[in-house]
């Protein structure tokens, strides 16, 4: 949560009209409520929705290929991500990270992993590496602590 800056108790006389956690509109829009156009476009599709998926199958099959895209796109939409099986060596210590994203970018030059996922990859091992660089970090500072206080 943010700390409300100094000066504002003081340009509004200490007291405003809404507090914290209370809606602007208490009477406003109920939970579930629909919109007035959606309301009105389901009228007016209701009762002709089989024909107009028949036409718009119809259309797609004549060669509409605007048609076609949007069927495609409601039927089987784009995958967002998907699961990848991709053999790593050890990423126990920052000696092996570049064994480690070398065999992610074969694997991508292969066809074996799209570039995005094969980025996404990459950025894990990158931060993977930066823990491991912060915990050898800590381990010297601790060394060193203990030398100077002994």
């Amino acid at each position: 949560m943010t700390q409300r800056p100094d000066n504002s108790g003081k340009k509004q006389g200490g007291n405003t009209k809404f507090k914290p956690g209370q809606s602007g509109n208490p009477q406003g829009r109920k939970i579930g409520s629909r919109n007035r156009v959606s309301v009105m476009v389901d009228q007016l599709l209701d009762g002709h929705a089989q024909e107009i998926a028949e036409t718009a199958i119809q259309k797609a099959k004549e060669g509409d290929s605007t048609m076609l895209k949007a069927l495609l796109d409601r039927v089987c939409p784009p995958r967002k991500e998907r699961t990848i099986t991709l053999d790593l060596p050890s990423l126990a210590d920052a000696t092996t990270i570049p064994n480690a994203t070398r065999a992610i970018i074969e694997a991508a030059a292969k066809g074996e992993l799209e570039p995005g996922q094969a980025a996404t990859m990459i950025q894990a091992v990158t931060g993977h590496l930066k823990a491991l660089e912060m915990g050898a970090l800590e381990a010297r500072l601790a060394r060193l602590e203990e030398q100077a206080e002994g």
